[in-house]
């Protein structure tokens, strides 16, 4: 029996369909390293579907069900608790690897261990760069220029395109502050360094601070061109999307808070309530459609959303 080399773990909410073309395109790669994959379940409406087809269609892949959705990084960690190589991929059900994309990433951070995490080039299901994919760490600045819109307008500026580098086209390789997680590579030395995925962070911003605390421990992280993959995204939150919106406020502000200092995340939060705010106003003259999101967004930047992270659902807090 060969020794695993690989793990590749991956996060499943109610996305059978995508998870099962996102094995077959594991599948499919000419060049393979020796790998495991761990699909951890978090309590979808299809798990019984979900373990018929993989019963039936890649039965070597290993199965955990959670009884409750515990989030993404919670359910990461268990993927690497029982993961048997010394390479981990964090992979998302929604995405398919083109060519040998994977074995491209592995060979890259087996030989050169000052890289403690490396991702693809992401390409969206219409072709399209996601520049998600290599990026600078936040700030409350660049929070500000990406949600009033100024970085897309001026997206060669170093200034105000910053948090996204689109100034930088994304097409060759390059040493990046961090990745994203729906297509990650690191290694067990480096999460027995760094420790693994902050479970306060359960939809969105893990990668963003994981990735802070491995390039804090002094490794490198790149984002590496030629390992490509399409990543089509939200299937798992489709019809919560206002909700999930909130979270991704709400994990930044934790990272600010856990990772800056105090004021930093509540600077972050009154920048988030004048820019909503202001937008809100807008959006009933020129986007009615928008207005009661940006409303909700702005309540949260009050403290007056309390949001239910494992059923997606949010409800009046009641106090400022």
């Amino acid at each position: 029996m060969k020794s695993i080399d690989l793990s590749i773990i991956i996060v499943n909410y109610n996305s059978t369909s995508d998870l099962l073309r996102c094995l077959q395109s594991i599948n499919e790669m000419s060049k393979k390293p020796n790998f495991e994959i761990i699909v951890i379940d978090n309590n979808s409406k299809d798990k019984n579907l979900l373990k018929s087809e993989l019963e039936k269609d890649f039965p070597e892949v290993r199965i955990l069900f959670n009884k409750s959705n515990v989030g993404f990084a919670a359910a990461n960690n268990l993927g690497i608790k029982i993961a048997q190589g010394d390479i981990f991929l964090f992979l998302n059900p929604d995405t398919l690897i083109i060519d040998d994309a994977i074995a491209k990433l592995f060979e890259l951070i087996k030989t050169d261990k000052s890289i403690g995490a490396v991702g693809p080039l992401i390409y969206d299901s219409e072709g399209n760069i996601q520049f998600y994919c290599g990026r600078t760490f936040p700030n409350p600045l660049t929070e500000i220029f990406k949600h009033s819109g100024i970085a897309m307008m001026l997206p060669k500026s170093k200034l105000f395109g910053g948090y996204l580098m689109t100034y930088w086209d994304h097409k060759t390789t390059r040493e990046v502050d961090l990745i994203q997680g729906s297509c990650m590579m690191t290694s067990r030395a480096v999460v027995e360094k760094v420790g693994k995925m902050d479970t306060q962070f359960f939809l969105f911003g893990d990668d963003v601070e994981w990735c802070y605390r491995i390039k804090k421990a002094k490794f490198k992280i790149f984002m590496y061109a030629p390992a490509k993959i399409i990543h089509i995204g939200g299937k798992s939150v489709k019809g919560r999307e206002s909700t999930t919106y909130i979270i991704g406020f709400d994990s930044m502000y934790k990272f600010f808070k856990i990772h800056y200092c105090e004021i930093a995340g509540s600077l972050y939060r009154i920048s988030v309530f004048l820019m909503f705010s202001l937008k809100m106003i807008v959006a009933s003259l020129f986007k009615p459609r928008l207005h009661f999101i940006y409303l909700k967004v702005a309540m949260w930047a009050l403290g007056m959303l309390k949001v239910d992270r494992a059923n997606l659902i949010f409800s009046y807090k009641g106090k400022f």
